[in-house]
């Protein structure tokens, strides 16, 4: 299952994909620690927490620390690609062909079923 805060994300993978979304960071957060989620998909600007301070928190928390996460930004294009191995960072804007192998790449390498 895959959390997400963006409305046009379902629309574009949801047929694909299990897709849940949240409204927010904190809505995201609570989704993540009590649903057996596989991937997260934000954004770095959010209302309630940033996608950084999201990031923060579930790499702090022992049962949610593995979740693979896409972070997409417009702060800059240099950001692209993995960061830490377990969160991937996109520019907007971007294509969602290119998100889709972003979240087919997440999942391989966390060991999870792409499709």
């Amino acid at each position: 299952m895959i959390i997400h805060v963006f409305d046009d994300i379902t629309e574009e993978v949801g047929n694909e994909f299990q897709i849940v979304q949240a409204s927010n960071g904190l809505e995201a957060l609570d989704i993540a620690e009590k649903e057996e989620i596989t991937l997260v998909i934000t954004d770095i600007m959010m209302p309630k927490m940033t996608g950084l301070e999201f990031i923060a928190k579930v790499r702090s928390k022992a049962e949610i620390t593995h979740l693979p996460i896409i972070v997409v930004t417009a702060f800059s294009s240099d950001v692209d690609g993995p960061f830490d191995g377990r969160t991937f960072f996109m520019s907007k804007p971007f294509e969602f062909k290119i998100l889709r192998s972003y979240i087919i790449m997440a999942l391989k390498t966390h060991g999870q079923k792409a499709a």
